[in-house]
């Protein structure tokens, strides 16, 4: 082992796959120096009828002789013999089904089973209590495994006999770098899927033949893993990017409010006993993340539609900002709008959002969707204070927020705290690379605080 700046004067190889990266892994080395963006590597979406999936030509050539090619320069070149590690992360949604060779079959990503009206309808009308109580404390919506395995049935209705395993994108990826058939401990909390029993329950509310062990049957990676690659170092499992985010706020606060293209609220709950339970079912709160474990609520996408109303207007975050604080007279969104604030495409969501606010410019929309956020985080932090019985006094905000005035003066005006870690809007790159450094320096023999790592890492 090595201590953190060993580690950086090798260099780290980051691969992060966000939705606002619209399906590409964002290549970086992590040096001393600073991080230095290389490129990307696209690997999604191939589109089919309106719907989006992962292309399956691209997920076999990822590690084609272990030389993928990132804008005509090979990845391998960038990271054999010389690098300290190799790590990537992607969200949290997506599963591939493979064949009996470990090919391919096809692969869905989040807005998949969000496409499908049914299958958002199925996975909302299950029982709140039987998700809680059999699949970890998941976040119940179509995005879980119940509503992918859904579409992949839809899509592989002539070949569903084919499929030998069904298992998430990332960990797929691992295992062509690698040869190690194994999956993350964070991303299968997150799915819901930690522990034989929840896979089990799964396939029983399936209710499709669905063969024994064909979900998620590798072996399950702690959450210290990393794997020895010849001429490469040391490769990390490919892990949830939320939870990434998450731990750069937790080096400052025990809640957190993330942000970017999907948002929410977690409370830490390392060492304690909290457990699904009626109280965090009644508040819509999940569990997710074992680096650290978090209590979270998912708030939506109310980053990408922002974005969106920000560019229809015409206007600079700076110049929304100051727009948003002087017009808090505007009314704000229904229930039902918020809803839909989960899914659906930023595009789709915003046209919902004019139509209900009628003759409103895009200028007081975004103004009407920033006040509207701020309400819906405020509303879930107090649920978590209610289940958690934690002090609000301080939050952290990390993601792009974290650079947005406005949200940070609306919610500190509900007498919080906000804090902003360091690299705060950068959070799920830089979280990667802590979470790789985490799992791999040690200083007198002993691992280095996720807070000391994130001080001797610029940016």
């Amino acid at each position: 082992m090595a201590t953190v700046m060993e580690l950086l004067e090798r260099g780290l190889v980051t691969l992060n796959a966000g939705m606002s990266n619209g399906g590409e892994y964002r290549v970086t080395i992590w040096t001393i120096e600073g991080p230095k963006h290389i490129g990307t590597f696209p690997i999604v979406f191939l589109t089919q009828g309106g719907e989006t999936f992962y292309d399956p030509e691209r997920l076999k050539k990822f590690w084609v002789d272990k030389r993928p090619q990132l804008d005509g320069m090979s990845l391998w070149g960038l990271v054999n013999g010389g690098t300290a590690a190799v790590g990537f992360s992607s969200w949290g949604a997506d599963l591939v089904a493979l064949d009996v060779n470990d090919e391919p079959l096809i692969a869905v990503n989040y807005p998949s089973a969000f496409e499908r009206k049914e299958i958002v309808d199925y996975v909302r009308g299950l029982p709140d209590m039987w998700w809680h109580d059999q699949l970890c404390g998941a976040a119940q919506d179509a995005y879980q495994p119940l509503g992918q395995l859904q579409v992949l049935k839809l899509k592989l209705a002539d070949t569903w006999g084919h499929v030998k395993a069904i298992v998430p994108v990332a960990d797929y990826l691992f295992y062509m770098l690698t040869g190690c058939m194994g999956h993350d401990a964070t991303m299968l909390q997150s799915q819901g899927m930690l522990g034989e029993a929840a896979k089990v329950a799964v396939q029983q509310r399936f209710g499709e033949p669905l063969c024994p062990g064909i979900l998620c049957p590798w072996k399950e990676l702690s959450p210290d893993a990393v794997i020895g690659v010849e001429g490469v170092g040391f490769c990390v499992p490919g892990t949830h990017d939320s939870p990434l985010a998450r731990a750069i706020g937790f080096s400052v606060a025990d809640t957190v409010v993330w942000t970017g293209s999907w948002g929410g609220v977690a409370a830490n709950i390392d060492g304690t006993d909290i457990v699904p339970c009626d109280a965090t079912c009644e508040a819509g709160l999940s569990f997710e993340g074992l680096t650290p474990r978090a209590l979270q609520k998912n708030t939506g996408m109310f980053g990408p539609v922002y974005k969106l109303l920000c560019q229809r207007a015409g206007m600079s975050y700076a110049e929304a900002a100051e727009f948003v604080l002087g017009r808090s007279d505007l009314p704000r969104l229904s229930s039902d709008t918020v809803d839909d604030l989960c899914s659906g495409s930023p595009e789709e969501v915003a046209e919902r959002i004019m139509s209900e606010l009628e003759e409103t410019s895009c200028s007081e929309a975004l103004a009407v969707v920033l006040h509207t956020a701020v309400e819906c985080v405020w509303e879930d932090l107090q649920k978590l204070a209610q289940v958690t019985c934690m002090s609000l006094n301080r939050v952290a905000v990390v993601g792009g927020w974290a650079e947005n005035r406005a949200f940070c003066t609306l919610l500190q005006e509900h007498g919080v705290e906000v804090v902003k870690p360091q690299h705060a809007a950068k959070a799920t790159d830089i979280g990667l690379a802590v979470d790789m450094l985490r799992r791999l320096a040690e200083e007198d023999g002993q691992p280095v605080p996720v807070e000391k790592i994130i001080e001797q890492i610029s940016v």
